[in-house]
């Protein structure tokens, strides 16, 4: 569900703005309308020195990470200024080091094939006249007859490659197939004398970067007083200003069982307001409010778009169906039975925001258990071939019936599709725009009680049919005569039959992409029979050896079968709630998040 909005207009002497403004961060509950305007100076200096500071904090993390460190707080932006002023003289100076290091390194392995290479001993040669060029070549591209030509000597062969030298006099020119390698100034024991002094240099600046991680704390103040006043600064920035700035206007939205603790607010501030009617164009922010279960399923909505403030939240209405076919392409109890267990066990251990994902993953574990076991596949064991469960072995569902049930998960979300499509139409324009809507749905449900029934062993009595035959008549007159009301008849009836063309395309082509659903948790299944197969057929005939054997191939293995099986379980799912449902929901999107304008607490 899509909280209701309340959009406030609020006028401030300019003198007052600045700590209104502070006062109304403190509120924290409006969401204030922002015009597009740069940066301007103070903001792009308080932005980059973010940028600085999480970066920082970035790196002690990571160092903190290796060793506990006793750290201690210091509320003072002076000493953070002056630990992040050091961290950048140091990070720069690091980065420098760091790519030197790296260049260092790769001329090291493009010498280290000619050996302890000695640029002095060439100079000298050439000062006599005598001039040694470097060459590398293909050994398969290789003429012996250049070693009758010249005076060669190959000095090396590594990796196909003859590594080579010509000794010739200055003045005489050479022409071979060959590359020939310009060598550097410095010697090859050079070169690691100079990087070992680069690595005790970069060793030093790590060890600075430590000497910081006890002033953690003071950095994530400073990063929260950055966060605030860039908030801040940009809001002062990018309101309107008017009567040559002696006022100040700002325009917000708050959720609509929040209005009575802001009109308190603004009771209590020297400020002029309004209640402001929400009008079409306004870019009202979308907070989603749902029930316990739907609520996990918000991060995926949020993942393509959240919904505009004129459409339903479509998040309720894809979430049991996005359940089902997370289990339906795991396919197999057991892997869901680890996820569900999984699940208790490290949520505990987890922060607040970590625990809805686990606790959504739990959600897809027990869709995994009730379809793998529909499947009878255990582990990757066909469960129908276990001698114990021969009584019961009837329940389980073939791949024919799996394949079936695919297909009827995809018709029903379909058709669910299309009838929340005409809330939405009833919604945003009124009801007469949905009656060609509702005559599709009621129409494709005629078709199946009429044709589809039948062909499941239900007789349909020759009374009824003609009543489904005057449903047909009622919904093509609903397709053809009120799919855009206003317009000419005939105009009516051509948008009729290009409705009627693309629907029976497009449903046809949707409908057979739940296909997908049988083949994954198939795929899945049949893997996990394979890595059984290949465990208990490879061990060797040792004792204790052939059981460890088989362990290790049925970890390794199922375990590699869980996360490929996992990632299509999830990634399909998504593409068939976004094409294919979200295409019949006539789902549209581009809702911006509310976000209100707060002061950031320090964690």
């Amino acid at each position: 569900m899509i909280v209701k909005m309340k959009k406030y207009g609020i006028i401030s002497y300019s003198k007052d703005f600045p700590n209104f403004l502070d006062s109304l961060q403190d509120f924290g509950l409006v969401d204030i309308t922002q015009t597009l305007c740069n940066l301007e100076g103070e903001e792009k200096k308080i932005l980059n020195w973010l940028n600085f500071c999480n970066e920082a904090i970035h790196r002690l993390e990571c160092y903190k990470a290796e060793k506990q460190y006793e750290t201690h707080s210091i509320r003072d932006s002076r000493k953070a200024t002056y630990i992040l002023k050091e961290y950048q003289k140091d990070a720069a100076e690091y980065e420098q080091v760091n790519e030197e290091i790296k260049q260092r390194d790769k001329l090291y392995r493009e010498l280290l094939p000619w050996g302890n290479y000695d640029p002095e001993i060439v100079e000298k040669l050439k000062k006599n006249g005598l001039e040694l060029l470097f060459f590398t070549c293909d050994k398969r591209n290789f003429d012996p007859k250049w070693n009758e030509d010249y005076d060669l000597e190959i000095v090396n062969e590594e990796k196909g490659l003859y590594y080579f030298v010509i000794a010739k006099p200055i003045h005489e020119k050479i022409v071979i197939a060959a590359n020939e390698v310009k060598m550097p100034e410095v010697s090859l024991n050079t070169q690691m004398e100079e990087v070992d002094v680069l690595k005790v240099r970069r060793a030093a600046l790590n060890k600075s970067f430590k000497e910081m991680i006890p002033y953690l704390p003071t950095l994530y103040e400073e990063r929260t007083r950055l966060q605030n006043a860039l908030s801040f600064d940009r809001i002062v920035t990018c309101t309107e200003s008017l009567h040559d700035d002696t006022v100040r206007v700002v325009q917000g939205f708050i959720p609509e069982e929040k209005e009575a603790a802001l009109l308190e607010f603004l009771d209590a501030h020297p400020v002029y307001y309004t209640a402001m009617n929400i009008e079409k164009g306004d870019n009202v922010p979308i907070l989603l409010k749902n029930n316990r279960f739907a609520k996990l399923f918000e991060p995926i909505t949020k993942i393509f778009s959240l919904p505009n403030y004129g459409e339903l939240d479509i998040t309720p209405f894809f979430a049991p169906f996005f359940m089902m076919f997370v289990g339906f392409c795991t396919g197999d109890a057991g892997y869901g039975l680890l996820l569900l267990l999984g699940g208790f066990l490290v949520k505990r251990k987890l922060s607040a925001a970590l625990r809805p994902i686990v606790s959504l993953a739990q959600w897809f574990g027990v869709a995994a258990i009730i379809f793998g076991l529909l499947g009878g596949t255990f582990f990757g064991v066909e469960l129908v071939e276990v001698p114990a469960l021969a009584r019961i072995k009837h329940y389980f569902f073939d791949q024919d019936k799996m394949m079936i049930m695919a297909f009827a998960l995809g018709g029903v979300q379909i058709l669910f599709g299309m009838m929340v499509s005409i809330a939405n139409i009833i919604k945003k324009r009124g009801f007469k725009f949905a009656i060609a809507r509702m005559g599709w749905v009621v129409l494709i449900l005629a078709l199946l009680g009429a044709y589809g029934l039948p062909m499941i062993g239900v007789a349909i009595p020759q009374p009824l049919m003609y009543v489904f035959y005057g449903i047909f008549a009622l919904s093509g007159v609903a397709i053809f005569f009120f799919n855009s009301p206003g317009t000419h008849p005939a105009v009516q009836v051509g948008l009729g039959a290009w409705d009627a063309f693309n629907m029976a395309t497009g449903v046809l082509g949707d409908f057979l992409s739940y296909v997908r659903l049988f083949a994954l948790g198939l795929t899945g299944g049949i893997l996990g029979g394979v890595f059984n197969k290949l465990a208990f057929d490879m061990s060797p005939d040792i004792p204790f050896v052939g059981i460890l054997v088989t362990l290790l191939i049925l970890l390794v293995g199922h375990s590699l079968n869980l996360l490929l099986t996992l990632i299509g379980a999830f990634v399909h799912p998504l593409r068939l709630t976004f094409v294919e449902f979200y295409k019949n929901a006539q789902f549209e999107g581009g809702g911006r998040e509310y976000k209100p304008f707060e002061k950031i607490k320090n964690k």
